[in-house]
């Protein structure tokens, strides 16, 4: 909200008084702390209008002079004394207020609460109502169909307000101004609109911080990456708010350009999430085809920021259930720049995989060829890594892996023990907008290697060998309105002899083959094609929680380099 605002008002800089504004104005916020209504005439026009519009608890509240600011309308929704106090002598007042639950609806603690709260709201409407006299006009047009967040509803409450002012229309005619008065009006209000400083570019002399987080200054102006001395536009600044936004640590970044002395000064506010620096996450996944069996998993993830100035950050996580795993690593940026970095982590993992056994595999443990095994990864892994970021979204990287393990056919003694391990290059470029339902940008990821293996069957000879590995996924997007259209593909293999194969590609589960369970086709290669169409049915968005509901058709061909299958 606050770069919108930003971008309305052009970055207006600090004004003395609001009334200097083409139109004399006041924004209405309440202090949430003592619940009085607070006047907004001075400072930072985009901040001032972002208090009085601020939802409590869908939207974080705004800093001024030391109060905590939320949407004016909690306690006072039809701001009448403030239009009076500017010296308005006419006032129409357009009362936006919800209707109250019938008894029916009063069923639940949040309906009770959600009722006390418009009481309140309607109520304080109902005090500044009392305040107009008979010159005035209040319209209150029905809007009870629709809540805040409802902006699909625009429409109809567009229709709903012009209903109520046509019906007004006697009254609101003998305010009317002639053509050449109304030229006048828009005369003045030009000329007192060309008397502010608001540009779509400004001079920044230099960047004062207001750090309320863990990291130097250095590392936050770092990040920004704006140089001062120059004229910076206002969408560079913009961005430079996103650059710093994308680390996910931060709260709140405002800006605002004051005028102190002879320079223009770009002050920055910028907030650590006050429940960081460590973030704690719950994953649970559940897999059924309402047939064979059902695949569960859960586990949690704890990532600690800020284990150095220039941002480091620790990464544990544990899953549970079908699939199991426990894997750390850390991340260390080498400069505040963060365009280098290293990398280290080690690892647990267990799978159950299902493979179709060659003419090979099944001399080898007494199996006919073309049978299904179903077998038990469990591998211990290790790495290192020094990278590069080439862009914010973009990495390339170059690390050894090395991995040891068994696998173990399950109901059966056969079992072949391994390690492997040896150096890869990975490259990552990844701006979509969403990893599951994504509509803009692409994903494509690659690594190649080679890994020096050294297997055995069941005590038998031992394979050793220096073999490619290599794997390739790409995902594009392509949207219309609430149509996506997503084009997935895979492509990955490893040249070995070993009996089963220790970079193992698999197919199934979700948007990966999903008519099969998860690992359930495995084999040394990879050739995988997908087109995943969605249409976004609701948007549900609840500001800080948005929760669009999405209706979705999968289409893929793929092959696991010992079978083919088509899912849809």
């Amino acid at each position: 909200m606050a770069t919108l605002l930003g971008q309305l008002t052009e970055n207006l800089p600090d004004l003395a008084s609001f009334d200097r504004l083409a139109i004399p104005y006041r924004a209405v916020a309440t202090d949430i702390v003592h619940v009085k209504p607070v006047w907004l005439d001075k400072g930072h026009l985009a901040t001032a209008m972002q208090a009085s519009m601020t939802v409590p608890g869908a939207l974080l509240p705004v800093r001024i002079d030391d109060k905590i600011l939320v949407d004016g309308g909690v306690v006072n929704n039809m701001p009448v004394d403030a239009a009076k106090a500017l010296g308005a002598e006419v006032i129409i007042a357009v009362d936006l207020r919800d209707a109250l639950y019938g008894e029916r609806d009063l069923n639940s603690a949040l309906n009770i609460v959600g009722q006390l709260t418009t009481f309140m709201t309607n109520s304080s409407a109902d005090q500044q109502k009392a305040l107009m006299g008979k010159q005035d006009i209040y319209l209150q047009p029905d809007v009870s169909f629709m809540l805040a967040p409802d902006f699909d509803k625009m429409e109809q409450a567009y229709l709903a307000g012009r209903q109520v002012a046509i019906a007004a229309l006697p009254s609101l005619l003998r305010y009317q101004l002639s053509q050449d008065d109304y030229a006048d009006y828009q005369r003045k209000k030009l000329d007192r609109r060309s008397q502010l400083l608001a540009s779509s570019a400004y001079y920044i002399d230099r960047i004062a911080l207001e750090n309320h987080t863990r990291r130097s200054d250095t590392a936050l102006l770092a990040a920004l990456n704006l140089e001062v001395g120059r004229v910076v536009a206002n969408h560079e600044l913009d961005e430079a708010v996103k650059r710093l936004n994308s680390q996910d640590i931060y709260e709140r970044i405002t800006y605002q350009i004051q005028r102190q002395g002879e320079e223009n000064v770009l002050v920055m506010d910028v907030r650590e999430k006050s429940w960081g620096p460590g973030y704690l996450n719950f994953k649970f996944s559940f897999e059924d085809d309402l047939v064979n069996r059902s695949d569960f998993a859960f586990g949690s993830q704890y990532i600690y920021t800020d284990l150095t100035d220039k941002g480091g950050e620790w990464q544990f996580e544990w899953l549970l259930g079908s699939w199991k795993a426990i894997n750390t690593s850390v991340y260390f940026p080498l400069d505040y720049q963060k365009s280098m970095f290293t990398a280290a982590g080690v690892g647990w993992n267990r799978e159950i995989r299902e493979f179709v056994l060659s003419q090979e595999q099944g001399d080898l443990i007494g199996r006919p060829v073309g049978s299904t095994v179903e077998t038990e990864y469990a591998t211990y892994t290790a790495f290192a890594e020094v990278g590069w970021n080439l862009q914010p979204w973009s990495a390339l990287a170059l690390g050894y892996r090395g991995a040891s393990g068994e696998v173990n056919e399950q109901g059966f003694q056969n079992k072949q023990d391994y390690t492997v391990h040896g150096p890869y290059v990975s490259f990552v470029y990844d701006d979509l907008d969403s990893f599951y339902f994504p509509r803009h940008g692409t994903l494509f990821e690659a690594e190649i290697g080679i890994g020096r293996g050294r297997s055995a069957v069941n005590g038998s000879d031992t394979v050793t060998g220096d073999n490619l590995f290599y794997d390739v996924n790409l995902s594009k997007p392509f949207s219309y309105a609430r149509h996506s259209l997503t084009l997935k593909a895979k492509l990955g293999g490893y040249d070995s002899e070993d009996v089963l194969p220790l970079y193992v590609q698999d197919l199934g589960g979700l948007f990966n083959m999903s008519g099969y369970h998860r690992y359930e086709l495995n084999g040394r290669y990879r050739a995988f094609g997908a087109l995943v169409y969605s249409y976004r049915l609701l948007d549900n968005d609840f500001g800080a929680c948005p929760s669009p509901c999405i209706s979705v058709v999968h289409w893929s061909r793929a092959g696991s380099g010992m079978m083919n299958a088509i899912s849809a």
